[in-house]
């Protein structure tokens, strides 16, 4: 189940004086920005009531061979798009299984040897104070990932000191 503002704000209702509802979206959608600036910067957040953490890591990607023996991982859609684009112009045929199996490869993969990503540690799921807890999953949105991605597109020679995969 997600949790808007304005759900948050009718549970708080229930047991507090009230502010008025811009007021107190205004205060979560702050909240919200500097804690994702602060994890994002390499701090951890931890959840309370025993709910584990969130930070970003640094994990090293797999690399598997295609079928032509070359290496592949994750595709990089914004480089691979910009091929495509490319070669359609210069009038190239793209390479699909079925239909153009001898057409130019377009997709290009990430070769990075790591890649940055957000991750709610849960930590002793047996101290855990909700039932149930690996159900749960967290998914950072679109504006939190985009922020991590410039980010580390900016900062690329200093991960190593943001970032640790320590207790995963």
């Amino acid at each position: 189940m997600l949790y808007s503002f304005r759900k948050i704000y009718k549970d708080y209702l229930k047991d507090e004086e009230s502010i008025p509802y811009e007021d107190f979206k205004h205060i979560l959608e702050i909240f919200n920005k500097k804690l994702s600036e602060k994890i994002i910067k390499g701090y951890k957040f931890k959840i309370g009531h025993n709910l584990g953490t969130i930070k970003i890591v640094k994990k090293e990607r797999k690399f598997r061979l295609n079928e032509n023996g070359n290496p592949t991982s994750a595709i990089n859609w914004g480089a691979s798009n910009k091929r495509k684009a490319e070669l359609l112009k210069e009038g190239k045929k793209l390479y699909d299984e079925k239909e153009q199996p001898n057409g130019e490869e377009w997709l290009v993969f990430f070769t990075d040897r790591f890649f940055i990503r957000f991750l709610w540690n849960r930590g002793d799921t047996t101290t855990f104070s909700a039932k149930n807890i690996r159900t749960y999953a967290f998914r950072p949105t679109w504006t939190n990932k985009r922020s991590l991605s410039l980010f580390v597109q900016a900062n690329k020679d200093r991960l190593h000191l943001n970032y640790h995969n320590d207790d995963i």
